[in-house]
């Protein structure tokens, strides 16, 4: 039995189009291909892998944390807020996720927010 015959494996994602063009890769590497487009600047590429393990994996925290990122350099910091604030309701012992939250709060003029985010992160890890 091929892998398309059985579905997808646990814990992985399809990448491409068509049968032939189909490639399995695991959550943790899809995320890792998405950081390679954001740090590329390609944005739109990012934010659909995120959207994807997203839609295959909704209670991925990093997906969340990683897409509220990008919407925000994309521009749409608010939708960046909402997406990590996602991200924070999945897994609250992240420093990053409140890190990245502040510092948007902060951008956005919601200095109060951003502020207590901001302590959030440094009372999980005070070396942040």
């Amino acid at each position: 039995m091929t892998q398309s015959d059985s579905g997808p494996p646990s814990g992985v994602l399809q990448q491409g189009g068509d049968d032939a063009g189909r490639q399995w890769m695991s959550v943790p590497q899809v995320l890792a291909l998405a950081i390679q487009h954001m740090e590329g600047k390609r944005l739109p590429e990012a934010e659909k892998l995120c959207r994807q393990v997203i839609e295959a994996r909704p209670k991925n925290p990093e997906a969340q944390n990683l897409l509220g990122v990008i919407l925000h350099q994309k521009g749409q910091t608010r939708e960046g807020i909402r997406a990590l604030q996602k991200a924070i309701r999945l897994n609250s012992s992240n420093p990053n996720f409140f890190s990245n939250l502040g510092e948007m709060q902060r951008l956005t003029g919601q200095l109060r927010e951003a502020i207590i985010s901001l302590r959030r992160a440094l009372a999980l890890n005070p070396n942040y």
